[in-house]
């Protein structure tokens, strides 16, 4: 089974005042094994942003379109281990987006910008949001801490995170706090955008 599996994917942003835009995905085919690391290059405006959002389920679920018939910005499908994340599919008469969206825990999406993805006070709330969501005890949940703060190599500020608030660290350690949070989740894929 394939990581991810992506066919004939297309996605255009709703535009809310009657501009006519171009698709930001155009005839998207990919196809990533498990275990498989792979890049994504292109100039500023390529899609590459967009299709990490693909993946992650965040286009198009989370995205209010415009227009009853939703072939107008998505067509195709993307896939993750087997399980429809978006496809278009013809319902009583009526086109329909359906599919998981949000893969979360399963995908983890790091953006661009890390400050944008703080939600808490410190490091170690930052670290514990999820791994709580997940259901996960106290113990499980600091022990996931402190292996996510190794894998990242900032495990010196173990001890003191829960007093360092994210926005105290510097610009790549605010990058590798936000990758920490996914690693502690083990996700089945981590997106870097």
């Amino acid at each position: 089974m394939d990581a991810v599996n992506i066919k004939n994917f297309y996605w255009k942003y709703p535009n809310f005042i009657g501009v006519v835009s171009d698709f930001a995905l155009k005839n998207i085919n990919l196809t990533v094994k498990p275990g498989e690391f792979f890049g994504i290059t292109g100039p500023s405006g390529a899609g590459k942003t967009s299709l990490c959002f693909s993946i992650a389920g965040l286009i198009p679920h989370q995205m209010q379109l415009n227009e009853r018939d939703p072939r107008q910005y998505v067509s195709g499908t993307v896939q993750v281990f087997g399980e429809v994340v978006s496809a278009v599919e013809e319902k009583d008469g009526k086109h329909v987006i359906t599919g998981k969206g949000v893969m979360a825990p399963d995908v983890g999406l790091v953006m661009q910008d890390p400050e944008s993805q703080f939600l808490t006070m410190s490091v170690r709330q930052e670290l514990s949001l999820g791994l709580q969501f997940l259901g996960l005890s106290k113990t499980e949940i600091d022990l996931r801490i402190k292996e996510a703060l190794e894998r990242v190599g900032m495990v010196d500020i173990y001890d003191i995170s829960d007093k360092i608030h994210p926005t105290e660290l510097s610009g790549g350690q605010k990058q590798r706090l936000i990758i920490a949070g996914f690693i502690a989740m083990r996700p089945k894929i981590l997106i870097l955008d």
